[in-house]
């Protein structure tokens, strides 16, 4: 008796298969990309500031100009203001910039200090609290900084 064996049925479902496991690679790359390295804006930058806006970054005068849209915090009475550049800070056109006044007409990124732990926590006797410097920070001007900017601040300092 000789028996054939079964015809395996072509590259049918190995194909599909393959392809499912592809899509299913690049669902994954799409999240991993899309979640990778979110904005956290920092409690301590905006606490310290003065003023937060929202506004077009102009990096070519010296100092930098920018053209404030909206006051998160503090008052303007100028809707184009002069910004001390950060050394060191990559800014895209449209930010959220919390600001600390140097003089009437000039504004610098604002920095802060740090204590670790917070000065909520008692620490033990003999043992000091740490306190390290706040880099500036710009932030990009979108809606995920918005709500962080608002949930940060008290519903006073909002304008």
């Amino acid at each position: 008796m000789n028996a054939t064996p079964p015809s395996p049925g072509g590259r049918g479902p190995v194909v599909a298969i393959a392809a499912g496991g592809l899509a299913w690679v690049g669902v994954l790359a799409w999240l991993v990309l899309q979640s990778a390295n979110p904005v956290v804006v920092n409690r301590v930058q905006i606490r310290h500031a003065d003023v937060i806006v929202q506004g077009t970054w102009d990096a070519h005068p010296s100092p930098p100009q920018l053209t404030v849209e909206r006051t998160w915090k503090g008052t303007l009475e100028a809707k184009t203001i002069r910004v001390r550049q950060p050394e060191g800070v990559n800014v895209s056109r449209r930010v959220i910039v919390p600001l600390t006044r140097i003089s009437p007409d000039l504004y610098e990124v604002t920095q802060g200090e740090l204590t670790n732990p917070p000065e909520l926590h008692p620490l033990p006797p003999g043992i000091e609290p740490v306190t390290s410097v706040v880099r500036p920070e710009v932030y990009p001007s979108t809606d995920d900084v918005a709500r962080q900017i608002e949930a940060l601040l008290s519903p006073r300092d909002i304008r």
